[in-house]
C-alpha cells in the first residue's frame, strides 16, 4: 500500500497524519482509531514522512478528498479510486483540485443542513 493510500485510509477514520517540527510523523484524532491504524502505519512511517515532506499539496488534496468521501459515505474501493485520481493529477493543478474538493464538501454540508431543517 502506498503512503498516499495509507494517508487516505487514516483520514477515512478521522486520523490526520502530519509532520512535527523534527520531521517525525504524528497522528491526531480519535485514540481508538489511531490504535487500530498504528500496526498498519508503523512499517511505512519513513515513506509516509517522506511523502508528507515532499508532497504537501498532494497530502492536502488527499485530505480534502477524504472529507468528500466521508460526506458521501464512500466505500474503501471508492476511496482508493479517489486517491488514484488525486495522485494522477498534475502538481500544477492540485491547488484547483483542492479548491474544488473544498467547495464540494461545503455544498454537501449545506445540503445536509437544509435536509435537517
Amino acid at each position: 500500500m502506498t503512503p498516499a493510500h495509507l494517508i487516505l485510509r487514516a483520514n477515512a477514520r478521522g486520523v490526520r497524519l502530519s509532520l512535527d517540527g523534527s520531521g517525525a510523523v504524528m497522528a491526531s484524532g480519535p485514540r481508538s482509531a489511531i490504535d487500530v491504524l498504528l500496526p498498519m502505519l508503523r512499517p511505512h512511517r519513513e515513506a509516509i514522512g517522506q511523502f508528507l515532506a515532499e508532497s504537501r499539496l498532494t497530502a492536502e488534496a488527499l485530505t480534502a478528498a477524504a472529507v468528500v468521501c466521508d460526506l458521501h459515505g464512500d466505500t474503501d474501493e471508492a476511496r482508493d479510486d479517489m486517491a488514484r485520481d488525486v495522485l494522477n493529477t498534475p502538481e500544477n493543478l492540485l491547488p484547483d483540485l483542492i479548491q474544488h474538493l473544498q467547495q464540494v464538501a461545503q455544498s454537501a454540508r449545506q445540503g445536509s443542513l437544509k435536509e435537517t431543517r
